[in-house]
C-alpha cells in the first residue's frame, strides 16, 4: 500500500511540459521546462549556461520551439519576448556570462539580478552594467506632435476635420484631403493652404 502511495506521489510529481534535445558542439544537453516554471527564464538561463556569446540567437532560434512544444505562458501563451539587449560580461576569474534584456522587462531589476548571481552582489557591477545596459535600451518614439486641427464644413452639412502632425507634408495632406472630400477642387486647396499657414502647418513657403 506504501508503494502504490510512493507510485502516485511520484505520478502527481510537476509535468514536464517541454523535453528538448539541443546539440551544443559535440555534446547534447536537454533543455525542460516542467508545470508551474517560466518557460522564457528556463530558456534564458539554458542559453546563457551553454551558448555563451551566442545566447541571443539561441533564444530566438528556440522561442517557437518551446512555445510548440507547450511551454507557452500559463494561462495562456504569449507572443516571444524580442532581445532588446545581449552584452556579453566577463567575470574576473575568466567566466564569461551573456546579459540579456527582453522585450517588457525592468532593465535595472534585471541588472540587479544578474549582479547578484554572478558577482555576489557587487555593487560596482550594477554600477557598470545599468547604465551600458540603458545606453543600449532602443528609446520609445514619442507620438507625433498635432500641429493644425481644422473642422472643415462641407457644402451639403458634413464636417470632417482636416489635422496635420508633425513630420507630415502640408500640400500632399492638403490635396489628399480635398481630393476625397471635394473632388479636387482648387478653391478647396487654396483656402486650406491659407489655414494651415495660419495655424503654423509650417513647411507651406507662399507662393
Amino acid at each position: 500500500r506504501e508503494r502504490l502511495e510512493a507510485e502516485r506521489a511520484a505520478r502527481q510529481a510537476p509535468k514536464v511540459l517541454v523535453s528538448l534535445p539541443i546539440n551544443v558542439g559535440d555534446a547534447e544537453h536537454t533543455l525542460e521546462v516542467l508545470e508551474g516554471e517560466d518557460p522564457m527564464q528556463k530558456l534564458f538561463q539554458f542559453c546563457g549556461q551553454q551558448m555563451g556569446t551566442n545566447a541571443a540567437a539561441c533564444v530566438d532560434q528556440l522561442t517557437h520551439h518551446v512555445i510548440k512544444e507547450g511551454g507557452g505562458a500559463e494561462p495562456e501563451p504569449e507572443p516571444p519576448k524580442g532581445v532588446l539587449v545581449s552584452l556579453p560580461i566577463k567575470v574576473d576569474d575568466d567566466r564569461e556570462f551573456v546579459f540579456t534584456l527582453l522585450e517588457g522587462e525592468d532593465p535595472m531589476a534585471k541588472v540587479q539580478a544578474f549582479c547578484q548571481a554572478h558577482m555576489a552582489g557587487d555593487q560596482s557591477c550594477s554600477e557598470q552594467l545599468g547604465p551600458a545596459v540603458i545606453a543600449q535600451v532602443p528609446a520609445v518614439p514619442e507620438p507625433a506632435k498635432l500641429l493644425v486641427s481644422l473642422p472643415i464644413r462641407i457644402d451639403d452639412d458634413r464636417e470632417f476635420t482636416f489635422t496635420l502632425l508633425e513630420g507630415e507634408d502640408a500640400m500632399q495632406k492638403i490635396v489628399a484631403f480635398c481630393n476625397a472630400h471635394m473632388s479636387g477642387d482648387p478653391s478647396c486647396i487654396d483656402q486650406l493652404k491659407q489655414h494651415v499657414t495660419a495655424q503654423g502647418g509650417g513647411g507651406m513657403a507662399p507662393e
